[in-house]
């Protein structure tokens, strides 16, 4: 049976990690579970990439296929990763 992935997206700041750590404690008993954490996995596997939009939407492909790599092996995968948000990226386009 294949794992299921649960992605979590908001704004940087905004308790994603949190969320799926406590998530991870809920789901712990007799589960194999990863959290594949945007921050975590820029550092680690993708240094190239900033916080531009381009960046963001590039990581976030990149986690989506870390994930299909590793749902044979976990019960559940938690993704806690910024959104783009078309209302956030027209508040920066104006600064």
């Amino acid at each position: 049976m294949k794992g299921k992935i649960l992605w979590f997206t908001g704004l940087s700041g905004s308790g994603k990690t949190t969320i799926a750590e406590k998530v991870k404690t809920i789901l712990k008993q007799n589960k194999k579970i990863l959290i594949l954490d945007g921050d975590d996995v820029r550092k680690k596997h993708n240094k190239h990439l900033g916080f531009t939009p381009e960046d963001i939407k590039e990581n976030n492909r990149l986690i989506s296929e870390m994930c299909l790599n590793e749902i044979e092996n976990h019960d559940f995968i938690l993704v806690p990763v910024i959104s783009l948000l078309k209302k956030v990226g027209k508040m920066q386009d104006k600064k």
